[in-house]
């Protein structure tokens, strides 16, 4: 098998059909090459390198109110003018042609309990009327409005923002999401709680259906150091329910622009090698979920699959040494991606995978082959059983 384990054969990991491979655009060619470094500080410094290189030629326009400072808060004295407010949190919201949502995150935002925030609204090169948005003075003095010269992605919008972001700590929002009132305090009161290693806390969300199905709630109970289970699936979610400590991003130098889909996923991956985890265990967020909003990544599967498919090899290393049972999870969820766009190859690949090292494994693989044959898919490879 080479150098490679059975887990990570190269077939697997091939950009295969032309619908499975990476996505690079102008401004992604002349990022250095980060999955190649030994070392998370050297991940770090190559981050922090192209953040800067991107974030100078790339934002063409700021604006920010004269005004300056939290509002007045009931019951509390009005604080007086500075000529420097200091924020502790700095709230990131990168936009992308949302002009219908991005002032409702916005909102939601400048209803908070907890009021000593700045918000930095990134503009990732919209074509809608999201400039017009903010073409005059802001009211709001903690508002500030960032546009790119074009559209980079979110990972490259949101380091954009961290590169100009003041607060020492760092909560992002989607433009189409919106957080509860509570959401910063309560944060912020478990940082206060919590040992100096914790970096990062989530919560959970409540996820809205643009067809007005009934919301449901998805709060997770991860906390501490759970990288093998992260490694499997997604635990946190949206960044919309994560609050990190900004030198924490900024020793892994922000978000990786390589990464098109799942940057979420692939930054806690990264964190969690550098600090804990902790959650706050109620729905903070709510979640919009449109199937008609065709610049939502999770809308794409294609893309979605290129995510999975580079996390796999970007840390190769580390699926290699899951223990058998994390493996066999892992293997059944990349064949059930796989099989909602019919990449026979792999869902064979994955289907064998996930019968490899326990006897109820065998079960579960079985079933799953007769199913296949029931619903009448041909699959060109076939397991023994």
């Amino acid at each position: 098998m080479g150098t490679r384990s059975a887990y990570f054969q190269e077939m697997a990991l091939s950009p295969g059909s032309q619908d499975l491979r990476s996505e690079r655009c102008w401004s992604i060619r002349r990022f250095e090459n980060v999955a190649g470094s030994s070392s998370i500080a050297q991940q770090g410094e190559i981050l922090n390198r192209n953040s800067e290189r991107i974030t100078r030629s790339l934002v063409v326009e700021e604006r920010r109110s004269h005004s300056a400072g939290p509002r007045e808060s009931a019951g509390e004295p009005q604080q007086m003018e500075t000529p420097r407010y200091s924020p502790l949190v700095s709230v990131i919201i990168p936009t992308y042609n949302r002009a219908g949502t991005v002032r409702r995150a916005i909102r939601s935002v400048l209803s908070q309990d907890y009021q000593n925030f700045e918000v930095l609204v990134v503009d990732d090169g919209s074509t809608d009327e999201t400039p017009s948005l903010f073409g005059g003075n802001v009211e709001d003095g903690r508002l500030k409005f960032i546009r790119l010269e074009r559209n980079v992605g979110g990972a490259q919008a949101r380091n954009a923002g961290l590169a100009l972001a003041r607060g020492e700590f760092i909560a992002f929002l989607d433009s189409d999401d919106e957080w509860f009132p509570s959401k910063l305090t309560k944060q912020l009161e478990r940082f206060r709680e919590l040992p100096e290693e914790y970096g990062l806390v989530y919560c959970g969300l409540l996820l809205a259906h643009s067809n007005r199905r009934p919301e449901r709630e998805f709060v997770g109970n991860a906390s501490g150091f759970f990288l093998e289970e992260l490694l499997v699936q997604n635990l946190i979610g949206s960044m919309s329910c994560v609050m990190v400590k900004k030198r924490c991003l900024e020793q892994l130098g922000g978000l990786d622009p390589l990464m098109k889909s799942c940057q979420d996923w692939d930054l806690y991956i990264r964190l969690m090698k550098i600090c804990r985890f902790h959650v706050v265990g109620e729905p903070l967020v709510r979640y919009s979920i449109n199937k008609e909003d065709q610049w939502r990544i999770s809308n794409r599967t294609g893309s979605v699959l290129r995510g999975h498919l580079r996390l796999m090899e970007k840390y190769r290393h580390d699926y290699d040494r899951l223990p058998t049972d994390k493996k066999i999870q892992h293997a059944k969820r990349m064949m059930q991606l796989f099989l909602e766009v019919g990449d026979w190859e792999r869902v064979t690949f994955f289907l064998e995978q996930s019968s490899h090292g326990e006897p109820s494994a065998h079960v579960w693989t079985k079933r799953a082959w007769f199913f296949l044959k029931w619903i009448g898919y041909k699959i060109r490879k076939r397991t023994k059983f």
